[in-house]
């Protein structure tokens, strides 16, 4: 069966590549994706705003500047559970130095915890924090005057979550979501064409053969899965030697790039069951995509998604690819943090194959 299974598979790939339509879209979009995606990226233009959430500062000074921070238009506090771009930690005995000394004010150190992709709301942050402690001190030791210059008493550190750096370049954030789109118009396209088989006729007369229904529809799923892995190779390749994007560990790279050609193959399967027409069928596996890829972060960062956006987000394997292939080059996580979106996507596969497998089974046999 395995045999037969890979026969077809490669003749699959034979009419993939005899179809230039289905090839650009296949190999094509997810790289001029990736490309345009990295330089807006790099260019775009900074929030207006950042949420903090506020551990400490009860009283004594870290109070005042807990106070300022409040009042501060581009601050917003997160309530207790909720998600914040950063974590502020305001020690109860934080002292700010005292007006009217001679010389510069010793500057106290306050530590600022944020996410890598946060690098912006940072900035904000950090600013802010600044001001805030600027302003607690001037109406601390001079009530009467709001509008005096000078030296921030404080000295902000941004630290990065898991003491993980920020990536070097837009690029490196777009290549994950490059590979999800790949890995998402492998699944559109493979389950047009089987729908397309379908209703030809084609699966029906395989049924019959003597090389057996599973071995075809395993063939299907390897071609996919194939085209998947193969592109996000090609587009791994391509984005460590021209576009600098650091790949920090190899093997958990490749098996970002194995366990989201695999969950490619059971979208597929699933895909191929909503319609028996194939131009119904190319349609709705487009609308597909698109909500799985926008929600799921390869169209719009999280970051700038509402709440509930990012919380329906966490559904799609598209925002499990991500965090893999995330997890792969520049967030240098362990294995352990990788067990989680890998199981999530491994387990999309095959529980879309299973699925996928028994409804073309009873349809293809009333054929």
């Amino acid at each position: 069966m395995i045999r037969t299974a890979l026969l077809i598979a490669i003749n699959d790939l034979h009419r993939l590549v005899l179809d230039r339509t289905a090839l650009a879209f296949t190999l094509l979009f997810p790289l001029g994706f990736g490309l345009f995606y990295g330089m807006v990226v790099s260019e775009v233009a900074p929030p207006h705003h950042a949420t903090v959430a506020v551990i400490g500062g009860d009283s004594g000074d870290a109070s005042l500047v807990r106070d300022e921070l409040l009042a501060h238009p581009a601050i917003e506090f997160a309530e207790p559970g909720e998600p914040a771009d950063a974590v502020l930690r305001l020690p109860d005995d934080l002292t700010l130095p005292r007006m009217g000394t001679p010389g510069e004010l010793p500057q106290t150190l306050i530590s600022v915890e944020l996410d890598p992709r946060r690098i912006a709301e940072g900035a904000i942050v950090k600013s802010a924090v600044r001001a805030a402690s600027w302003q607690a001190t001037l109406h601390r030791d001079l009530p009467a005057s709001r509008d005096v210059a000078g030296q921030p008493p404080v000295r902000v550190e941004l630290t990065w979550r898991g003491g993980v750096t920020p990536p070097e370049s837009g690029f490196s954030l777009s290549f994950p979501q490059a590979v999800v789109w790949a890995v998402l118009a492998c699944a559109a396209t493979f389950g047009a064409s089987m729908v397309a088989e379908r209703r030809a006729g084609t699966l029906a007369r395989l049924r019959a053969a003597p090389v057996g229904f599973h071995a075809v529809i395993l063939g299907k799923a390897l071609a996919c899965a194939a085209v998947a892995g193969t592109t996000g190779l090609a587009l791994a390749a391509i984005g460590t030697i021209w576009l600098g994007v650091p790949v920090a560990h190899p093997a958990q790279a490749g098996a970002a790039l194995i366990a989201a050609a695999i969950a490619s193959a059971g979208l597929m399967m699933l895909v191929a069951t909503l319609s028996s027409r194939r131009a119904a069928a190319g349609q709705i596996a487009w609308a597909i995509v698109l909500v799985l890829a926008m929600s799921g972060g390869a169209m719009l960062p999280v970051a700038f998604m509402p709440e509930w956006l990012q919380q329906a987000g966490a559904l799609s394997p598209a925002r499990w690819a991500i965090e893999a292939l995330e997890a792969a080059t520049w967030r240098r996580s362990t294995w352990a943090d990788l067990s989680q979106p890998l199981t999530l996507l491994i387990g999309t596969g095959v529980g879309g194959f299973v699925v996928g497998h028994a409804i073309f089974a009873r349809s293809t046999a009333r054929l």
